[in-house]
């Protein structure tokens, strides 16, 4: 039986919790764009401050629509006994600067009411679902309670769960050719993806190859972005970060940060995983001024993967230029033996 267009917005409004995976505050403001296909294209939300602006959050928003496809329609939510005046502020700051037909809403004691833009009137309260429709939700985790609880999904753990890799092991990995090293590191996380979920031996792996070296660190990255299985492949990356022990969970941190925030994960755990990054670290520099910038990732995804497909070329025929033997001077002795060529086809990673 076909749903009632009111019972879609309440269907729409009872999804938001799982969309930006916590349950909103009395101060919270949630701003939703829809491209013409009906999927939406950008989330913003937001806990309303004293001295916020509804102009720089319009703002916001147009930095996060560049290079987006068309949009069609925005929806602004409004939570808590102020936030009917905080919805429609900012929805005729958004419907003046971006002239996209806004719809403005507000939540209160489980309710919710919409704003007639013609007479300036609101609804009638009509009670929020206590869920969505499970087609809604796809494989949405259940929203943490709070935001707080958001931060702490993506704290390290009180223990780490795995050491650094051992010295042999590890000579042995930094001697293979780097597009060997990226296979073996791409499998590792694929690995914790699907079927070895939380190993520590994957994971010390994986760590180990992703912080030693910056070409394989950005091909996992890139990696990581591929729309299938992106999301377990992020939380996989996450999981790592939280058990690693304390020296290498700034750059696992930064790698984890970029990869949620590409993926266009909740933004709690993008500031939370920050939180621990290298602060020094140009990764996490460049995520931190997207984050607080609006920057769209959909726009910034293409150049990172080739980026890293770029830099692992580039990094492979240096290595095999460096493996060839040298021809001998004229007049100099015997010349040393020099390692073959290294095959990177067929090659059997070292077993976890």
């Amino acid at each position: 039986m076909d749903r009632t267009p009111k019972q879609k917005v309440g269907d729409y409004l009872a999804a938001l919790p799982y969309v930006i995976g916590h349950v909103p505050t009395q101060d919270h403001l949630v701003v939703t764009c829809f491209g013409y296909d009906r999927k939406s294209v950008v989330h913003l939300d937001l806990e309303w401050e004293p001295g916020t602006e509804p102009r720089s959050v319009a703002r916001f928003v147009e930095r996060a629509l560049e290079d987006a496809e068309p949009i069609a329609r925005a929806a602004v939510v409004g939570y808590g006994p102020e936030g009917h005046h905080r919805a429609a502020d900012v929805a005729d700051e958004i419907n003046e600067s971006l002239d996209i037909p806004t719809d403005t809403f507000h939540i209160a004691e489980g309710t919710w009411r919409i704003l007639d833009r013609l007479t300036g009137g609101w609804s009638e309260p009509s009670p929020v679902p206590e869920a969505p429709p499970k087609h809604m939700l796809g494989r949405a985790a259940e929203p943490a309670a709070s935001r707080e609880d958001l931060y702490a999904s993506v704290a390290p753990l009180p223990k780490p769960l795995f050491t650094k890799l051992d010295q042999r092991r590890a000579q042995h990995l930094d001697s293979l050719g780097p597009r060997t090293r990226s296979e073996i590191a791409v499998g590792a996380l694929d690995d914790l993806a699907t079927t070895r979920p939380g190993d520590p031996a994957h994971q010390q792996v994986l760590a180990h190859l992703a912080t030693t070296d910056l070409v394989i660190r950005d091909v996992v990255l890139a990696h990581a972005l591929d729309e299938d299985h992106h999301r377990a492949r992020v939380d996989a990356l996450i999981q790592t970060c939280r058990a690693a022990p304390p020296s290498l969970r700034p750059p696992l941190a930064s790698l984890a940060a970029a990869a949620t925030f590409l993926t266009a994960g909740h933004p709690p755990m993008v500031e939370g995983l920050l939180q621990n990054a290298d602060p020094t670290s140009g990764l996490a520099y460049l995520i931190g001024c997207a984050l607080r910038g609006g920057e769209n990732p959909a726009s910034i995804r293409p150049g990172a993967v080739e980026a890293a497909q770029d830099g692992l070329r580039e990094a492979e025929d240096a290595w095999c230029a460096s493996q060839r033997p040298r021809s001998p001077r004229p007049g100099s002795g015997p010349s040393t033996p020099q390692p073959a060529e290294q095959s990177t086809s067929g090659v059997e990673p070292p077993r976890l």
